[in-house]
């Protein structure tokens, strides 16, 4: 009742109403002054002059000059010394700071200060009332259990009250609020007058002993009631965790793990794991593997069954005993195996699959893929370009080949476009037209720099050779010996026959040139430098190489 009567007090209208004057009233006085400051120092050389900061100064000075105990006048007089640039005064000099004086001693000035200082007293008293609740936690407990609805009252008291101080202390402060709802102080007040009845009414000790144990007894309710609301949130907790204790304590016996573990090993014989056995076998049988007979066997344990691969007959681990070729090709047809039961058509990666494995079963694992491809969408990340051509030759459809680059300290950047190594001709020759362009782009541009056009004219140069290279590769042997390739294409000997001088001459003559300029040569001291050709020089040695490569394309088609 107290805590709210202080803030009633401090808020209430009539205080309002006081601290109202006490602002109209220094907003009269500071305008007065400031009507003063502009008659006495209108003309002065220093714009602001008057204001605090001059004030303070100014005070300073007359003290140092006043408090030395000497005779000198203050303000200073003409031919006298400036107490602050100790420079001799003038007449002009003496009269403004006469005028000052009379300025800081004007009684408008005296008159606003005392206003200031009188609201400033007001406004400080209110910003430190406290609106802290919670020495009033066991109160409000009781309230809410006997009038619930009287804590609304007070929450629209209260926001009342906060607002009224938030305006106070603002720089635009209100005066103007709506009228305070008492109705909280009004139950209140009823309440603190009944117990102070309650109290009158005890008229001899005997009444007294049994009012003091009532109210001992529910003094000691209230007290335990806030022990609980503090530590509510550990109650309700623990709560839960006996409940759903006991939950599990009430099912545990219903659970027998031996009977679960023996259902579960008679329906894999029958269900998934009985299925994976005949298509792992199925699988090592694809990829014709014969090292030794692997079995699949069925654990179980704890209501769990366990796949477990084995040598036959033998107690040996697999990994002792298989090379690494071998264990790759059991693990493969193990995931294979997987695949098959498993009715989703999802897509499977395989990344780097045949790393440090032979030939042979490089060979097999390329089939084994390129088998699945035709039935589910599979991605194979390699640097093994040979495996990249046993895939291609063992997909019945063509392969989409993406190479993935680098940028910075990132990686995995799709370039939308084969490797170099696995391109064609005609996609070369249309690599060294884009990249002239890009160069042409450079030598007219106010960057062009002849060290950097030598050095991208020298990478082009190196890719128009193997460009030379591909095309005999392709085109003009028809590729009856392919690089990366395992077989010889008898059948296209035949494309030999019509090879001439001619052609010999031209592709000597063009990758005679490209080496020139290739990457790994270098000039011997004092045999002179080759200048590498102009941009021009450039797209004519690739216009003759797309020449040649048109006409000899368009002589093996009509063959």
């Amino acid at each position: 009742m107290n805590f709210l009567n202080n803030l009633c007090a401090k808020l209430g209208g009539t205080n309002l109403a006081k601290i109202g004057l006490l602002y109209d009233d220094k907003i009269t006085k500071l305008s007065a002054a400031e009507t003063v400051r502009q008659s006495t120092l209108n003309g002065l050389p220093i714009e602001g002059i008057g204001n605090e900061a001059w004030k303070q100064m100014w005070i300073h000075a007359q003290n140092f000059i006043t408090g030395n105990g000497d005779d000198r006048t203050f303000p200073p007089v003409e031919n006298e010394h400036c107490p602050t640039c100790l420079q001799p005064i003038g007449n002009l000099a003496a009269e403004r700071m006469a005028r000052f004086n009379d300025y800081i001693t004007n009684q408008s000035q005296v008159d606003a200060n005392n206003a200031t200082q009188a609201l400033t007293l007001q406004i400080n008293a209110i910003a430190q009332l406290s609106f802290e609740l919670t020495a009033y936690e066991g109160i409000f407990d009781e309230i809410k259990q006997s009038t619930p609805e009287a804590i609304d009252q007070f929450n629209t008291l209260i926001k009342q009250l906060f607002d009224r101080k938030n305006s106070l202390i603002s720089a635009n402060p209100s005066f103007a609020h709506p009228a305070l709802d008492m109705t909280f102080v009004q139950r209140l007040s009823q309440q603190v007058e009944g117990i102070k009845a309650k109290k009158e009414n005890v008229v001899d000790d005997g009444a007294l002993a049994q009012t003091i144990k009532t109210s001992q007894t529910r003094l000691i309710e209230l007290e335990d009631r806030q022990k609980l609301t503090v530590h509510k949130a550990n109650i309700v907790k623990e709560m839960g965790r006996i409940k759903i204790s006991n939950l599990f304590n009430a099912a545990l016996p219903s659970t027998n793990l031996g009977a679960i573990t023996r259902f579960i090993t008679e329906l894999a014989k029958t269900g998934s794991l009985g299925l994976i056995n005949a298509a792992f076998s199925k699988e090592l049988t694809a990829l014709n593997f014969n090292s030794f007979d692997v079995e699949t066997k069925t654990q179980g344990a704890a209501g769990q069954q366990k796949l477990t691969l084995q040598i036959t007959r033998n107690s040996s681990k697999i990994v002792n005993i298989a090379s690494e070729g071998e264990q790759k090709c059991i693990a493969l047809a193990g995931f294979m195996a997987e695949l098959t039961i498993d009715n989703r058509k999802s897509a499977i990666i395989f990344d780097d699959p045949v790393n440090s494995l032979d030939h042979k079963w490089r060979r097999k694992f390329a089939k084994r893929i390129a088998d699945e491809a035709q039935t589910r969408q599979v991605i194979v990340l390699t640097h093994d370009l040979p495996f990249l051509m046993m895939l291609s030759e063992e997909s019945a459809t063509p392969i989409n080949i993406q190479s993935i680059t680098r940028r910075g300290k990132l990686s995995g950047f799709p370039q939308g476009t084969p490797p170099w190594d696995t391109l064609k001709t005609a996609k070369r020759v249309n690599f060294l037209r884009n990249e002239e362009v890009k160069l042409r782009s450079f030598v007219n541009s106010p960057e062009f720099e002849i060290e950097r056009y030598r050095n991208e004219a020298k990478v082009i140069y190196c890719k128009m050779r193997e460009t030379w290279e591909r095309m005999v590769e392709e085109w003009l042997i028809k590729s009856v010996v392919q690089r990366f390739g395992r077989s010889v294409q008898t059948s296209n000997i035949r494309y030999l026959i019509d090879c001439t001088q001619e052609d010999v001459d031209t592709i000597n003559a063009g990758m005679t040139k490209c080496s020139t300029f290739f990457e790994g040569h270098d000039t011997a001291p004092g045999l002179g430098v080759t200048e590498m050709p102009d941009i021009e020089e450039l797209k004519t040695d690739i216009d003759q190489l797309a020449a040649y490569f048109n006409e000899l394309k368009a002589r093996r088609n009509r063959q």
